[in-house]
């Protein structure tokens, strides 16, 4: 998509349900490599935003800021009893 925010010049490709049958396991793979090649760009794009904007909150919210963390107990409550250990 040409002048796209993230500098993208691929155009995207839209299947119709017949055509869907015909993709094959390498056309997905090729797919998927281009998914992840443009993530990587997009999050080197914008890795060094996110630091310098948590230490504008910083410096607005001041130092006084509690952190807080949580752990999602529920994920463990059915793992089988060989994976408890």
């Amino acid at each position: 998509m040409k002048g796209a925010p993230h500098g993208c010049d691929r155009k995207p490709v839209v299947a119709t349900v017949g055509e869907m049958e015909h993709i094959t396991k390498g056309k997905l793979m090729e797919d998927l490599r281009m998914v992840v090649a443009d993530a990587e760009e997009l999050l080197k794009a914008t890795a060094n935003q996110t630091g310098e904007r948590i230490a504008a909150a910083c410096v607005v919210l001041g130092a006084g800021i509690p952190q807080v963390a949580v752990f999602d107990t529920a994920f463990y409550a059915n793992l089988p009893e060989v994976a408890r250990t």
